[in-house]
C-alpha cells in the first residue's frame, strides 16, 4: 500500500541517518584534540568513514608528505570501530523491519534495506561535506544531485496527476543517476564507495532475515507451547540440508580467508 510504503522510506531514512550520527558520535568521543589538524568535526569524520574502508587523501593538507590510507589507521584510533558501522545498521535494520511488518520474508528484507538506504545517503553525504576525497567528492556531489532533481521531479510530477504515478520515471531516474555516476567517476568512485555499500546493504539484509525469520518460526509453530522453538525445529528439518551446505562454505571461505588450515 502507498502509506506503508511511505512510512518504510521516511522511518528507513530516520534511522539509517540516526544509526550513521551514533557511529561518528562514539568516534568523537574517543578521537584525541586537534586530529588531522584540521576542524574537529571534519578530523572525526574521516576517521568515522574510515571505519567503512574509505581511504583518506591527506596530501596537501598540512599533514606532512602526501599519505594515502585509512583514517582509522593513520590516526591510530582502537580497532572496534570497524564493528561499529556494522553494529548499527543491523540494530537500525530490525527496528525498521520489525516496526513495519510483513506477511513474508522478502518483506522484512526490503523494510531493513530502508534502513540501509537511509545509512548509504548519511555516508555519501558525509563523505562530500569532509571532502575526504576532493577529486570524488566531486563526482559523487553531481550524481547525488542528479538524483535529488529525478527524485523531485518524480515526486511533484506524481502530485500533479493526483498520485498517479508517470510510467518509467522512477526507474529510469535511478538508471540515469547510476549511469550518471559510473560514467563520471568509472572504477574510481566504486572502488572508494565499496565498503560504505557493503556496510550499508549486507548486515540490513542479515537484520531482515532474522526478523523475518523469527516471523516465520512463529507462524509454522503457532499451535505449539513454543512457537519459536518449534517453529525453528520444523523449518530445520525442512532444509537441513541447504543450512548445512552454508554452513560448510562458509566456514571453509572465512578459514581460507584468514590463512588457510
Amino acid at each position: 500500500m502507498r502509506w506503508k510504503r511511505r512510512k518504510k522510506a521516511k522511518l528507513g531514512l530516520l534511522a539509517g541517518v540516526l544509526a550513521f550520527v551514533a557511529g561518528w558520535a562514539v568516534v568523537a568521543l574517543l578521537a584525541p584534540d586537534n586530529i588531522f589538524g584540521v576542524e574537529r568535526w571534519k578530523g572525526t569524520l574521516w576517521i568515522h568513514l574510515g571505519s567503512h574502508f574509505v581511504d583518506l587523501t591527506v596530501d596537501g593538507r598540512g599533514l606532512g608528505p602526501p599519505t594515502y590510507g585509512q583514517a582509522v589507521k593513520i590516526a591510530e584510533m582502537p580497532s572496534f570501530l570497524y564493528a561499529l558501522p556494522v553494529v548499527f545498521v543491523f540494530v537500525a535494520s530490525v527496528y525498521v523491519s520489525h516496526e513495519i511488518g510483513g506477511q513474508k520474508l522478502k518483506h522484512y528484507v526490503s523494510n531493513a534495506m530502508a534502513a540501509g538506504m537511509g545509512y548509504f545517503v548519511a555516508a555519501l553525504l558525509a563523505m562530500i561535506a569532509s571532502d575526504m576525497q576532493p577529486s570524488l567528492s566531486q563526482i559523487l556531489l553531481i550524481g547525488v544531485g542528479v538524483a535529488a532533481a529525478v527524485w523531485l521531479g518524480s515526486t511533484l510530477l506524481g502530485f500533479l496527476r493526483n498520485g498517479v504515478g508517470f510510467i518509467g520515471v522512477t526507474s529510469l531516474g535511478t538508471i540515469f543517476a547510476i549511469g550518471a555516476l559510473v560514467l563520471l567517476g568509472g572504477v574510481a568512485v566504486a572502488v572508494q564507495i565499496r565498503g560504505i555499500v557493503a556496510v550499508s546493504f549486507v548486515p540490513a539484509i542479515v537484520g531482515g532475515l532474522v526478523v523475518g525469520g523469527e516471523y516465520r518460526a512463529r507462524k509454522l509453530g503457532r499451535h505449539s507451547e513454543y512457537p519459536r522453538t518449534a517453529g525453528t525445529r520444523r523449518w530445520l528439518g525442512a532444509n537441513w540440508t541447504w543450512v548445512l551446505a552454508v554452513t560448510v562454505v562458509g566456514v571453509a571461505l572465512v578459514i581460507g580467508l584468514n590463512g588457510g588450515v
